[in-house]
């Protein structure tokens, strides 16, 4: 079975997107399908390439890394995107997070930090650098939350529950069936009816919403 992860790096630095691909050239597992330094043509480049990952910056010429996500996801919901960006405000990070990106990193990271997010979003969990994440967590989470104040989850079945809170913490859906002693294909069914019934389709907002529900707790 192919395991190679198939990328596309959207970067306008020319230098920077050189050294990304030095980096990457050295891992086996991971094959570079197409680059670009434009917002509009990494759109393009997804529909032609279907990549497993799409690496994007926040700052492009044409059509800003965030809004391209947007429009990468809206037609190729299973593309994980990491962000690479020069950008630590918590405010950005969370809007790129709400967009539908699944990690975050910042652009000074260690090549093994970069690496360590790519497999990580290929198990559809989050990634955010370790230097931002403090802050990240806290405007994400929305700490200001009275905890008496929790959100009821009327909606919910305790199963939909369940699968909610465990995507909260970071787990992926084989882990969930693994514990819930249930098959993949039920917790997919499961996460599809949570994501359904809250409007929320992003881990990033699956996560604030368990936060503010009393679910899980925002350390």
């Amino acid at each position: 079975m192919d395991t190679t992860i198939t990328v596309i790096l959207v970067e306008d630095h020319t230098i920077f997107r050189t050294g990304l691909k030095v980096i990457l050239a050295d891992e086996p597992a991971i094959s570079i399908v197409a680059e670009t330094g434009r917002g509009g043509e990494s759109l393009e480049l997804a529909r032609r390439h279907r990549p497993d990952v799409v690496i994007m910056d926040i700052s492009l010429p044409d059509l800003d890394g965030i809004e391209a996500v947007r429009r990468i996801l809206a037609e190729l919901p299973e593309t994980r995107v990491l962000m690479l960006s020069m950008h630590n405000e918590p405010e950005i990070v969370c809007a790129a997070l709400s967009a539908g990106a699944l990690g975050y990193l910042l652009k000074d990271c260690a090549s093994d930090e970069l690496l360590e997010g790519i497999r990580t979003v290929m198990r559809d969990e989050l990634f955010i650098s370790r230097h931002i994440a403090g802050a990240v967590v806290r405007n994400l989470m929305g700490l200001t939350v009275d905890p008496a104040d929790q959100t009821a989850l009327p909606t919910l079945s305790p199963r939909e529950t369940q699968v909610l809170k465990m995507l909260a913490q970071g787990s992926n859906n084989k882990e969930i069936a693994w514990h819930l002693g249930i098959s993949v294909k039920t917790v997919e069914t499961h996460r599809a009816q949570v994501t359904r019934k809250l409007n929320l389709h992003s881990i990033a907002d699956l996560t604030r919403y368990a936060i503010r529900s009393g679910l899980i707790s925002p350390e």
